[in-house]
């Protein structure tokens, strides 16, 4: 998993596949792990990184959480 002193996966040019759980710390801060595409990896991500470089995934992620009742 990524760490704060480590390269993002951005970086490296790997792509956003999905992402597939969050994580709120002690703190308050937000995390996700996220699935990249055409590998088994995955990496924890800050909130901020995540809203910066794929905001339209975090959105689908919110919008898979959502509950409606009938």
């Amino acid at each position: 998993m990524a760490t704060p002193n480590t390269t993002s996966p951005f970086d490296l040019g790997l792509a956003p596949e999905k992402i597939i759980g969050a994580h709120l710390d002690s703190n308050g801060d937000k995390f996700f792990l996220v699935k990249w595409k055409n590998t088994s990896r995955v990496d924890l991500l800050t909130n901020e990184e995540i809203k910066a470089r794929c905001p339209a995934l975090l959105i689908k992620y919110y919008e898979s959480k959502i509950i409606l009742n009938a």
